[in-house]
């Protein structure tokens, strides 16, 4: 069946299908899958990769309660948020941190499993609070947390020991609990912006977020860059500049995909 001069002519500059009826210009996806239909092994290699990392990052972190209240309908997930701060906080100092226990919510259980740099393990309660009567309160209704060191925002390290110490003397809580506390570097402040979605003014959470999803945007583009390699060295039957051109490009692309695209999952959870 042919096609009249003058169709041919009004089409503008590009790529275009024809179904027997009519023209339809592909779309610059459509052409790069017609052009080098292997690629979808890359993406498909990139997709798999980021969804495992995602999945195991997101596992060590409370970011589903960011947005919880309690029974007064008072935001604690600045109490979840200074959890994550500090547990990254040690992992970026060497000490490896078990989080898990933290998720299984037993009544008086540690929030992580610390492990420092010589072998030495402890379990660490964490308590984010503003006033420091309430932390007092807090920590003597779970019987002092024995055994368990107790993590606190700096805000409220000093008078709340000299409280703990005072309830020793009344039998509020056991004897040493005012020598398990120790001041975190991280604040309440610093913690509730974390636990907040990002709204133009509050960059903590991006930053926070930004710094979970590192891991997942290097390891996609590794894999990703992987991939291309061989499909490329095989079409080209060697490795020269094209091949390490289209190399670069698809393992930054993808990894940057995945990288953005982790950041916007955990900032929707907090939504």
């Amino acid at each position: 069946m042919g096609v009249a001069p003058e169709v041919v002519d009004a089409l503008k500059y590009g790529t275009y299908v024809y179904d027997g009826n009519n023209f339809r210009k592909l779309s610059k996806a459509e052409l790069l899958a017609h052009e080098n239909p292997e690629y979808g092994v890359v993406a498909l290699a990139g997709f798999a990769a980021a969804t495992k990392v995602i999945w195991d990052s997101n596992a060590e972190l409370n970011t589903e309660k960011y947005k919880g209240k309690n029974k007064d309908e008072k935001p604690t997930g600045k109490g979840y948020a200074f959890e994550d701060l500090n547990n990254r906080a040690f992992r970026k100092v060497g000490y490896k941190v078990d989080s898990s226990i933290g998720k299984k919510e037993h009544w008086g259980g540690a929030d992580a499993k610390v492990i420092d740099k010589d072998g030495n393990v402890f379990f660490i309660q964490y308590k984010c609070y503003a006033n420091p009567t309430q932390a007092a309160q807090s920590i003597a209704a779970k019987g002092g947390y024995r055994g368990q060191k107790i993590w606190v925002n700096p805000e409220v390290f000093e008078v709340l020991k000299k409280k703990l110490r005072w309830m020793e003397t009344k039998g509020e809580v056991p004897k040493g609990t005012a020598d398990r506390v120790f001041v975190s570097p991280i604040t309440f402040e610093e913690s509730e912006k974390v636990a907040a979605p990002f709204n133009g003014d509050n960059w903590k959470s991006l930053q926070f977020d930004a710094g979970t999803a590192a891991k997942t945007g290097i390891v996609v583009a590794i894999v990703a860059a992987g991939v291309a390699l061989a499909i490329n060295t095989q079409k080209e039957g060697r490795i020269n500049k094209k091949v390490v051109k289209k190399t670069i490009a698809w393992g930054l692309g993808i990894g940057t995909l995945a990288f953005l695209t982790h950041i916007c999952i955990n900032q929707i959870k907090r939504n």
